[in-house]
C-alpha cells in the first residue's frame, strides 16, 4: 500500500489542510495506530510469507512542523531584521509560502533543506513597532499538502532607537551637563560620541550608562551657535537585528561669561528733582538678561525703577534728595542671565559690578548782598550759584530787572556764577535800588538722561546799589588869620564810603603857612592848623582838595578819586591890631567921637571895647 493510499485513507480531519491543528494531528496518530496491525498482516500476505518478517520498510512520516521559539527574537522598526524560521516533518519538497502578522518582514521562498525537514528565512524592515502575532505558511509535497497555519508565534518590534537632543547653551568658565535618554532600540547603548567638540570638552566629556548618554564639561572658549552631532548605538540583537545607530543634529551656543559693567561717565550724576536713567551694559550669558538688581540705594532717593532693556539694566527715577558730597552713594547692579533647564542644566549665573554716583542738590540761584557800583566805575558783579550739574550750559546766565541806561549790558557764564558787567551810566535812587533777577542753566547728564535744571533767585533777593560819583563842590571857604585856630571842612558827595584812610590831600599850600594838618573824616576832608603868614601881596591862598573813596571788592569797582574842579580861595589874614592913637581932648558938656583904627584881623569887626575910663565919665 503507497502512502498516497495510506492517506486517502484517512478521515478528512486526519489530513493535512489549511485550518489544521493539534487535534488533527492527533487524529492522525489514532489512525495509524489503528491500522498498523492489519497493515503488517497484509504486508506478510503480500509477500508470500506466513509469518511475520523480520524488519517491516514502511516508513513512519512526522507532522510538518515550525521548531522555533513561540516568542520569535524582537526587532526594531525601521531596522534590517533577519530569522531563520526551521521546521521538521511533512514530505518534501516543501515551499515557504508567507508570513503574516508583521509589516515589512517578509518569508523569503528560498528552501534550505535538513536532514529532517527545513529552514526558510523572515528578513526585512520592520516598519511599524509594538508587539504582533505571526502565523507562517510552509507546505510540504504530500497530497494534499501539509501546512503550518496551525501554528502562531510573537514577535516584538521596538520603537526605532533615538532620543531628543536639544543641547542648549552653555556659558564660559561654568559648569554644563546635560543628560539625554535613548527609547526604542534593543538594549543598552554600546557607544555615544559628539562633534565637533566644544572648547573645553574631550571625548571623555560624553559618557554613557543603559540608556542615557551625559555631556559634561567646564567650557572655556565661546563657541557657535555651531550644529553639533550627537551619535549613539544600541547593543542590537544579533544576529536577527544589528545594531543600531541614532545620529542626531542640533545646535549648541557657548556664550562668554556673563559680565555687567558701567560704560565710561557712568553713574554720572544725577540731580535733586531731575529725571535720572541709568543704562547699565551687560555682555556674555545665556540670552536674555533675566533679571537685574540695584542695591546701595538710601531710602528715599527717589531712584525706585528697575528694569531689563534689552542687554542692559536700567535704572530710573526723579531723585528726592541729595547725597553727601564727601559720601557718594555705592551702588551695585546684579545681572542674571537666563542659564536654566530647561534645555540647560547651568543654573543661572549673576555677575555684578559696583561705582559711586553722586545726587546734587538742585540747582540753585541764593539771594545775597552783592555790594555797590559807582557811576563811571568799572563794575564786575559775581552771582554765585548752587547744586546743579555743572558746568553752567555755555551763554546760560541772563539777567533781567536793569533799567535801561544802567550801562550794565554784559552778562557771562563762568562757571559756577554769572557775571553781570559794565560802566553804570546813571545812579539809582538809593531808596530803589535795582533789584536783579538772574537765571542759570547747569548741563544735565546725557549719560543718565538727566536734563539740563534751570533755576531763578527769589524775587528781590538780589538787590544792586549804583552810586553817584565821588565829587568834591559845593562847599563854602572860610577865612584865617595869623596866630587863629583855623579849621577847614571839604564834603565830599557820591562814591562808595568810606574815603579811603589818609586819602584827602590838598594842593596850593606854600611852605610856611603853618597849615600843615590835612585829616580824612569820611564822608569829609579836614584843613586845620594855625596860620603863621598873612596872604602875600594880598593874594589868598588857591586849594585844590582830593580824596579817594573805597571801592567795592565784592563788585570789582575800583576806589575812584575826586578833586574840586575850581580852587577854593582861603584868605589868611595878619592878626587884628588896634594901632596906637591920640583920642583928643573932649569938652565937658560936648559931643565926643573917637574912632579908633584897626588892622588885619578878619573882617568885619565883631565888637569892640574901650576899658579904663573913670566912672561918670559920660
Amino acid at each position: 500500500m503507497s502512502r498516497s493510499n495510506l492517506h486517502s485513507m484517512m478521515p478528512s480531519s486526519a489530513r493535512s489542510g489549511p485550518g489544521r491543528g493539534t487535534r488533527a494531528r492527533a487524529g492522525s496518530a489514532a489512525l495509524l495506530a489503528l491500522l498498523l496491525p492489519s497493515l503488517l498482516v497484509l504486508s506478510g500476505c503480500l509477500s508470500g510469507s506466513s509469518g511475520l518478517p523480520p524488519k517491516l520498510p514502511l516508513p513512519i512520516i512526522a507532522v510538518l512542523t515550525i521548531t522555533n521559539a513561540v516568542q520569535l527574537p524582537p526587532g526594531t522598526q525601521g531596522v534590517t531584521y533577519s530569522d531563520t524560521i526551521n521546521f521538521t516533518g511533512g514530505t518534501a519538497p516543501y515551499a515557504c509560502v508567507s508570513a503574516t502578522g508583521v509589516a515589512g518582514l517578509t518569508l523569503q521562498p528560498t528552501v534550505t533543506p535538513t536532514a529532517n525537514g527545513g529552514s526558510c528565512v523572515l528578513s526585512g524592515i520592520p516598519t511599524m513597532a509594538g508587539t504582533f502575532t505571526v502565523v507562517f505558511d510552509i507546505t510540504d509535497g504530500s497530497n494534499p499538502p501539509e501546512n503550518t497555519l496551525g501554528q502562531s508565534f510573537t514577535i516584538t518590534i521596538a520603537s526605532p532607537f533615538g532620543t531628543v537632543f536639544t543641547p542648549g547653551s552653555g556659558e564660559v568658565g561654568v559648569a554644563y551637563s546635560q543628560t539625554f535618554t535613548y527609547t526604542g532600540g534593543q538594549g543598552a547603548l554600546t557607544s555615544c560620541t559628539l562633534a565637533p567638540l566644544p572648547p573645553g570638552a574631550t571625548a571623555g566629556s560624553v559618557t554613557f550608562t543603559g540608556s542615557t548618554c551625559t555631556i559634561a564639561f567646564t567650557p572655556s572658549a565661546t563657541f557657535g551657535p555651531t550644529t553639533v552631532t550627537l551619535t549613539a548605538q544600541d547593543s542590537g540583537n544579533p544576529p536577527s537585528t544589528p545594531k543600531s545607530t541614532s545620529t542626531e543634529m542640533a545646535s549648541l551656543t557657548i556664550f562668554a561669561h556673563v559680565a555687567v559693567a558701567f560704560s565710561a561717565g557712568t553713574p554720572g550724576v544725577g540731580e535733586a528733582g531731575q529725571a535720572y536713567s541709568l543704562s547699565v551694559p551687560t555682555t556674555g550669558g545665556v540670552p536674555p538678561i533675566a533679571n537685574c538688581l540695584f542695591t546701595g540705594l538710601p531710602a528715599g532717593t527717589g531712584l525706585t525703577m528697575s528694569m531689563v532693556v534689552g542687554t542692559n539694566c536700567v535704572l530710573s527715577g526723579t531723585p528726592t534728595a541729595a547725597d553727601a558730597a564727601a559720601s557718594p552713594i555705592t551702588l551695585t547692579v546684579k545681572a542674571t542671565d537666563s542659564a536654566a533647564n530647561p534645555p540647560n542644566t547651568t543654573a543661572p549665573v549673576t555677575a555684578t559690578t559696583s561705582a559711586a554716583l553722586n545726587i546734587h542738590a538742585a540747582l540753585a540761584v541764593p539771594g545775597f548782598a552783592p555790594g555797590q557800583g559807582e557811576q563811571g566805575a568799572n563794575y564786575t558783579l559775581t552771582i554765585p550759584t548752587t547744586g546743579g550739574i555743572l558746568p553752567l550750559a555755555a551763554g546760560s546766565c541772563m539777567v533781567t530787572g536793569l533799567p535801561a541806561g544802567t550801562g550794565l549790558t554784559t552778562v557771562t557764564t563762568s562757571s559756577p556764577n554769572c557775571v553781570l558787567m559794565g560802566t553804570p551810566t546813571a545812579a539809582d535812587v538809593t531808596a530803589s535800588p535795582i533789584s536783579l533777577v538772574v537765571t542759570a542753566m547747569d548741563s544735565g547728564d546725557p549719560g543718565t538722561s538727566t536734563p539740563p535744571a534751570t533755576a531763578t533767585n527769589a524775587a528781590g533777593s538780589i538787590n544792586v546799589t549804583i552810586q553817584p560819583p565821588l565829587a568834591i563842590a559845593g562847599f563854602a571857604s572860610a577865612s584865617g588869620e595869623v596866630g587863629a585856630s583855623f579849621s577847614l571842612k571839604v564834603p565830599t558827595t557820591g562814591g562808595l564810603l568810606p574815603l579811603a584812610a589818609g586819602s584827602c590831600k590838598v594842593v596850593g599850600l606854600p611852605a610856611g603857612t603853618g597849615l600843615t594838618t590835612v585829616t580824612t573824616s569820611s564822608p569829609n576832608c579836614v584843613l586845620s592848623g594855625t596860620p603863621t603868614a598873612a596872604d602875600q601881596g594880598a593874594q589868598p591862598l588857591s586849594l585844590t582838595f582830593s580824596a579817594t573813596d573805597s571801592g567795592d571788592a565784592a563788585t570789582a569797582t575800583p576806589a575812584v578819586t575826586a578833586s574840586n574842579a575850581t580852587p577854593v580861595t582861603v584868605p589868611i589874614a595878619a592878626a587884628l591890631t588896634v594901632p596906637p592913637f591920640t583920642p583928643g581932648v573932649g569938652e565937658v558938656g560936648q559931643t565926643y567921637t573917637l574912632s579908633v583904627p584897626t588892622t588885619g584881623g578878619v573882617l568885619p569887626i565883631a565888637s569892640c571895647l574901650f576899658t579904663g575910663l573913670p566912672v561918670g565919665t559920660g
